[in-house]
């Protein structure tokens, strides 16, 4: 399994190659909890995501990482943790070379970026 997928449009849209590598993964943010997420969440190889927790997850959990940056706060991990990534999926071929670029983020900077992460609020409570 290369990874899991959320949405079924998606996955209808991939070659049959790539439709046999991939799993769905549903997840109802009105209802499921993140303990649900979790456990759904698996250890996939591979992640390419579209959204920010899931980009972090996938990271944390040492998974191949690809990212579609469809908000700033997307740019920003795909910076942070220089990850491949795609503006927008056009054509099924960018997908596919997204999750063969797919790449794990050293645990060395996730660290470090935590380090930076807790700093900062630390800075801002002290502030406030």
């Amino acid at each position: 399994m290369i990874g899991r997928v959320y949405r079924g449009q998606v996955m209808a849209n991939l070659s049959p190659a790539a439709q046999s590598a991939v799993e769905l993964m549903p997840m109802d943010y009105a209802t499921d909890s993140i303990e649900g997420f979790l456990t759904n969440f698996g250890a996939p190889q591979t992640v390419v995501s579209s959204r920010y927790h899931g980009a972090l997850i996938a990271a944390w959990h040492a998974c191949r990482l690809g990212v579609i940056r469809r908000t700033e706060k997307l740019d920003g991990i795909v910076d942070d943790f220089g990850v491949p990534a795609l503006r927008r999926v056009s054509h099924v071929d960018e997908l596919e070379s997204l999750v063969r670029n797919a790449a794990p983020v050293e645990r060395t900077r996730l660290e470090a970026l935590r380090d930076r992460a807790s700093a900062m609020c630390d800075a801002f409570f002290a502030w406030l």
